[in-house]
C-alpha cells in the first residue's frame, strides 16, 4: 500500500501538495476575509479581541487556528519548491535555515493569546497591546527571509558560505524569540499574569543557536590553527599546502561553501 502510494505520488510529482496548498490558502484566505470584512473600519486586530466571543463559530479559536494555518503553508509551499532528497546535503541545508520557522509562527499565534482576555487586558500599560501585536505581525512577515534566501540560492545547489548561514540562524533566532521572551517576562513578573510554555521554547533556541556560534568560531579558530602548524611544516621540509594530509582538515558540519 505504502510503495503505491508513493509512486502515484512520483508520477504526479508535486500535485497533491500543490493542491493541498491551494487548498488552506482557499480556507485561510476566506476566514481571514470574513474577520477583515466583518469588522471593516477597525485600525488594529487588537481591536477584534473586543467584539469577538467564545460562543460564536467565527470567534477568537477561529481567528487564532486560521492564523496558525500560516505555518501549514510555508511547510507546503517549501516543499513543493524543492526536490530535495531525504539525508542529502541540499536537505540538510534546507533545514537548517527554515527548521524553526513553524514553531516560530505557532509561537507567535500563541503571544497573541492573552489580547482575548478582557481583564488580562485591562490591566496593560499604555502601549503593551500594540507592542504584542507588532511583534506578532513580524513573526509572520519573516518567514519570507529565508524563502527569499533559498529562492537565491536555487533551494541547495548554490549555497551561502557557512559565516552568512550563521549570521542568519543568528539574526532569526534572536529577531523572533528575544522580543517574545521580553513581552512575556514582563507580563509574568510586571503583571503577575500566566505565560505560556513557549517562553522556554524561546530561551532554548536562542541558547543551541548561541551555542551552535560558539562552536562554530571554535573549529575556525582551529582550522587555522592547524592550518599555520602545516604551512610551518611545509616551509622546513619543502612542502606546500596542498601537501599537507587529510587528517589535519577537521569536519565542519556548518560549511555550506561546496557545491
Amino acid at each position: 500500500m505504502a510503495n503505491c502510494f508513493v509512486r502515484c505520488c512520483r508520477k504526479v510529482k508535486h500535485l497533491p501538495t500543490g493542491l493541498l496548498l491551494f487548498l488552506v490558502f482557499v480556507i485561510q484566505a476566506a476566514t481571514l476575509n470574513y474577520y477583515l470584512s466583518h469588522y471593516k473600519g477597525m485600525a488594529w486586530l487588537a481591536m477584534l479581541s473586543y467584539l469577538l466571543d467564545e460562543d460564536m463559530f467565527f470567534g477568537p479559536n477561529t481567528l487564532k487556528t486560521a492564523l496558525a494555518l500560516a505555518g501549514v503553508l510555508f511547510l507546503l509551499l517549501l516543499s513543493s519548491l524543492h526536490d530535495a532528497k531525504p539525508g542529502t546535503e541540499r536537505k540538510r541545508y534546507i533545514e537548517e535555515l527554515t527548521g524553526t520557522v513553524i514553531f516560530d509562527i505557532l509561537d507567535g499565534v500563541d503571544s497573541m493569546e492573552i489580547l482575548f482576555i478582557k481583564e488580562d487586558r485591562d490591566d496593560f500599560p499604555p502601549g503593551l497591546e500594540d507592542t504584542i501585536i507588532a511583534i506578532a505581525c513580524i513573526n509572520f512577515i519573516l518567514p519570507t527571509i529565508p524563502l527569499l534566501t533559498l529562492n537565491r540560492t536555487k533551494y541547495g545547489l548554490a549555497k551561502m558560505s557557512q559565516k552568512l548561514v550563521m549570521i542568519h540562524k543568528i539574526c532569526l533566532a534572536f529577531a523572533v524569540n528575544l522580543p517574545l521572551l521580553i513581552t512575556r517576562m514582563i507580563l509574568w513578573h510586571g503583571l503577575n499574569h500566566g505565560v505560556s510554555i513557549f517562553s522556554l521554547k524561546n530561551i532554548i533556541v536562542m541558547a543551541m543557536i548561541s551555542y551552535d556560534f560558539y562552536e562554530h568560531h571554535e573549529v575556525e579558530e582551529e582550522r587555522e590553527e592547524r592550518g599555520n602548524k602545516g604551512e610551518g611544516n611545509g616551509k622546513e621540509n619543502g612542502k606546500t599546502n596542498e601537501d599537507v594530509p587529510d587528517m589535519y582538515v577537521m569536519e565542519d558540519r556548518f560549511n555550506y561553501s561546496s557545491t
